[in-house]
């Protein structure tokens, strides 16, 4: 996705509304990718899906310009080495883009997980509650990749029968605070008591939770568009 452009201001010059059929039949392609094999392009269609009922010739510009994508870039997959491969553990990175939609200021979060230096469960998706900071933002986004962590840590106990503590990358020290601090900041006060699964799996050493410098944090690819270089 073109990381200058905002789906959310259509400007006048391109407010043609477009063929609904086919705008929902490109994205339902797209979503298929995204969820499969593609998390490079979770994000875009995350943001793409918000359109379905309504789009407009800016937003099917945006799909194709997908398309595009996918069809340069279609030697690229996901490598699993098997037995004998990487033996690093379950590794996950979390982050948010606070506020990001202009319409209902709501922030949009993701997860990454690799196991063995594979990509293996990923999400992109806006957060179904308004927050009041950055803070708040990437406690939230912490709070859904520590439930996808759980379903993790069971199915790999299910297929091995050995337990792991995965570890968990944030690039955000109010986060981090918040999650190993046994005091609630005022800035947390506010914060519904089931997103602080994160907090308790850490203290309980279900899940470790560590920092991580941003440009180092694979989760970026899920919370927004970049530019070609980093992305």
């Amino acid at each position: 996705m073109d990381y200058k452009t905002r789906l959310d201001n259509v400007s006048n010059n391109v407010k043609a509304e477009a063929d609904q059929a086919q705008y929902q039949s490109i994205v339902g392609s797209l979503m298929y990718a995204a969820q499969a094999t593609r998390p490079d392009i979770a994000f875009a269609v995350a943001v793409l899906s918000r359109y379905l009922l309504k789009p407009y010739k800016t937003h099917i510009m945006a799909a194709k310009r997908v398309l595009r994508y996918l069809k340069s870039t279609a030697d690229a997959k996901l490598i699993f080495s098997g037995p004998g491969g990487s033996s690093e553990g379950l590794v996950g990175y979390t982050d948010s883009d606070w506020a990001g939609n202009r319409h209902d200021r709501k922030s949009h979060g993701g997860y990454l997980f690799k196991m063995a230096g594979v990509p293996l469960s990923w999400k992109s998706k806006k957060q179904t509650v308004v927050t009041r900071s950055t803070t708040e933002a990437e406690y939230l986004a912490c709070s859904e990749a520590t439930g996808e962590a759980q379903g993790l840590i069971y199915l790999h106990r299910d297929v091995t029968g050995e337990t792991m503590v995965p570890l968990i990358h944030c690039d955000s020290n109010g986060a981090l605070s918040t999650i190993h601090s046994t005091i609630t900041s005022d800035k947390a006060k506010n914060i519904d008591m089931p997103f602080h699964n994160s907090r308790h799996l850490d203290a309980a050493g279900v899940v470790k939770f560590t920092e991580i410098d941003t440009f180092e944090n694979l989760a970026d690819v899920m919370m927004k568009a970049l530019p070609p270089e980093k992305h």
